[in-house]
């Protein structure tokens, strides 16, 4: 499936593995192993962007895949993601698509807007949002 048709067809919040149709290199080949890696692998669909056009620059039409958080301690340090073009030359295949029902909770970024998880926090016995930059979570106030 090409680039464009995930675009068009495919949901967000799907499971999408992308490939260049290349074999796998040996694991002693570590730069070869490295730079296939790169070009082949699975993400879950969080973001969708039509082409826009500015006064100085044209921004194509994308989507973006996130490959997966790594971090310790429940702490996320890095989120990997990866943003395709509909030119991309890579072969695209849905693994698997979000069930009838489920919720998904997005985040307005700028103009667009992605797929986040919900977090939630407990508070004397009941649950509640966790607070966010806008209401002051962990902003500490100094005295002058």
């Amino acid at each position: 499936m090409s680039a464009s048709l995930i675009f068009d067809i495919t949901p967000r919040g799907s499971l999408v593995a992308y490939s260049d149709g290349a074999p796998r290199p040996p694991a002693r080949f570590t730069r070869k192993l490295a730079a296939w890696q790169r070009r082949n692998g699975t993400g879950r669909l969080v973001r969708k962007e039509p082409a826009r056009e500015r006064s100085t620059y044209m921004s194509p039409t994308c989507f973006t895949l996130h490959e997966g958080t790594f971090g310790q301690n429940g702490i996320i340090l890095v989120s990997v993601m990866r943003t395709y073009g509909i030119d991309s030359d890579l072969r695209f295949r849905v693994i698997e698509c979000p069930g009838i029902g489920q919720v998904r909770v997005l985040q307005a970024m700028a103009t667009a807007s992605r797929r986040k998880p919900r977090r939630r926090r407990v508070v004397a016995g009941k649950e509640r949002p966790s607070p966010g930059p806008h209401r002051g979570g962990d902003r500490r106030r100094t005295q002058r």
